[in-house]
């Protein structure tokens, strides 16, 4: 005969924060079970069973540790908006799965080399600064006191808007500069 699976012993509605990391992984026989051993609000599962959240299988049995990861991506959120109310223990177990699900993505982007170090990124603003300051030395310094000489406010003002829709367009090709 197959043996039955123990129901968890706080089935109360009061919330109470897992007192083991088993306890999350567990699978519980019903939703006020899973609320009162993982310290939720019972509301706050039933928002997530509406919301399409995959740890509530048949016959009302709820599987801790999807819950927790599905929380950690749908922070969880009342009819009204305003924040569930969670345990703080419960609530340090959602921000643990938080940063290994951070941690997981950028490991997978290390791996896939879409990653830009920080030297990196320091050189090509460098490059870019070089580039902006000869730009803006050779527009400005040179090329807009001759040019706007003898020229009254008006036509000066129009020189200025081509002369910085010149300087806008070689800064767009300065782009070139930046890591991929």
């Amino acid at each position: 005969m197959p043996k039955r699976r123990a129901r968890p012993t706080h089935t109360h509605a009061r919330a109470k924060a897992p007192q083991k990391a088993s306890d999350v992984s567990r699978l519980y026989d019903s939703l006020k079970a899973a609320a009162g051993a993982l310290g939720l609000d019972p509301a706050t599962l039933r928002a997530a069973r509406a919301a399409g959240c995959s740890a509530f299988r048949a016959g009302g049995r709820v599987h801790g540790g999807e819950l927790f990861a599905w929380l950690a991506a749908h922070p969880p959120s009342s009819a009204t908006g305003k924040k569930a109310e969670i345990s703080p223990r419960a609530e340090l177990e959602l921000e643990k799965i938080r940063q290994e699900v951070r941690e997981k993505k950028r490991l997978n982007d290390a791996a896939d080399e879409l990653l830009i170090t920080r030297a990196e990124v320091s050189a090509a603003i460098g490059r870019i600064g070089a580039k902006v300051r000869a730009l803006l030395d050779q527009k400005l310094r040179v090329e807009y006191p001759s040019a706007v000489a003898g020229l009254d406010v008006g036509q000066a003002r129009i020189y200025g808007s081509r002369l910085v829709d010149q300087i806008l367009k070689e800064w767009a090709s300065f782009s070139a500069d930046l890591p991929e």
